[in-house]
């Protein structure tokens, strides 16, 4: 048998002579089933917890990126003619690289 929650199976029968002892043989049934039952609610409450944080996320990005492509466009309608979207950009040859100076060529051997 593995580990569960960290405990090996000494540390299981100790839990359960225990429990056994402090709470009597004839309670300990509900005992476990209401501990049974309050961790699957804390379960299923940290589960919705999860799906409402991941909403509000998804919300709050989709939000961000309308409000992006909405400043985006202003710009845009407001710069209609800037350099990184104009064709002549696009099509003028690249600069060419100038020498460095510090540095010797052929010719100058």
């Amino acid at each position: 048998m593995g580990p569960m929650f960290n405990m090996g199976l000494s540390e299981m029968i100790i839990l359960a002579v225990f429990a056994l002892l402090v709470i009597g043989p004839k309670q300990l049934p509900e005992v476990a089933r209401v501990i049974g039952r309050l961790l699957n609610d804390f379960k299923r409450a940290t589960g919705d917890l999860s799906t409402t944080i991941a909403d509000v996320k998804n919300q709050a990005n989709y939000l961000k990126q309308k409000a992006e492509q909405t400043l985006r466009e202003k710009v845009e309608a407001e710069n209609p003619a800037s350099p990184e979207q104009s064709p002549s950009a696009a099509t003028e040859p690249a600069a060419k690289p100038t020498p460095d100076p510090d540095s010797k060529s052929e010719d100058q051997t």
